[in-house]
């Protein structure tokens, strides 16, 4: 299944209220969140990128993604928050549990490490 119009869709994240996100990307090769939902899409998109990847959403319908390959983003209930790993350039996320505890890595220029934080 296609996101509408998307020339491919990647779902990454599911709940358990069925709740799927992911990203597609469209003619111009350029990627946008979905969320989707009892045969419902949706369009997220992220501010400070291009494209935007959603990765992962709890069961309290927080999603978290990307915005480009430099920004990472929580959201929930229309209010996005960036996640930024203290003294790193760059910040990934790819998942978040069902409770809000949230997987990804930073770039400190010299090593990967990865990291969990709380959802709040």
């Amino acid at each position: 299944m296609n996101y509408p119009g998307a020339i491919q869709t990647l779902a990454y994240g599911i709940n358990d209220s069925g709740v799927i996100v992911g990203f597609y990307q469209d003619a111009n090769s350029v990627g946008h969140g979905f969320i989707y939902h009892n045969g419902a899409w949706s369009k997220l998109q992220f501010p400070n990128g291009r494209s935007t990847q959603l990765y992962g959403i709890s069961d309290a319908n927080v999603i978290v993604g990307e915005s480009g390959q430099f920004y990472a983003y929580m959201y929930k209930n229309g209010t996005t928050k960036q996640i930024v790993f203290p003294g790193s350039i760059t910040t990934q996320v790819r998942a978040i549990a069902p409770g809000g505890l949230i997987a990804g890595m930073p770039d400190n220029n010299t090593r990967k490490q990865g990291f969990l934080a709380s959802c709040h």
